[in-house]
């Protein structure tokens, strides 16, 4: 699912993927940071509120994948529990080129973007 919500990013600004929330591309600048000068970057976050419309991304794996929306949704839906199940179990899972998930000690879900 990692790598639909990756090219849906890079289509669209953000995208809430269903039961997870929404991630939202922001743009840094070039800056310095002390004597270093770090270039521009885009980083990814996410807000975990759920009141999103959820049906886009939906549609978008629907046509990536070339399936029903219900297909779509299922797979969905069946990710976003392994991955809340996966992270009762571990503190933290990361993704290559995306980013890393983890719990904090009160359940609350944290999401951590690769630069």
């Amino acid at each position: 699912m990692i790598q639909y919500i990756i090219k849906a990013l890079q289509k669209y600004e953000s995208v809430c993927v269903n039961g997870l929330g929404t991630f939202s591309v922001h743009y840094e600048s070039a800056r310095f940071e002390g004597e270093t000068l770090l270039p521009p970057q885009n980083t990814v976050t996410l807000d975990t509120n759920i009141d999103h419309d959820e049906i886009a991304f939906t549609n978008f794996v629907s046509r990536e994948r070339q399936c029903l929306i219900t297909q779509a949704n299922s797979a969905i839906t069946q990710w976003v529990d392994e991955l809340k199940t996966a992270l009762t179990n571990n503190k933290s899972i990361a993704f290559e080129d995306f980013g890393t998930f983890s719990i904090d000690n009160k359940g609350k879900l944290h999401f951590e973007g690769d630069f």
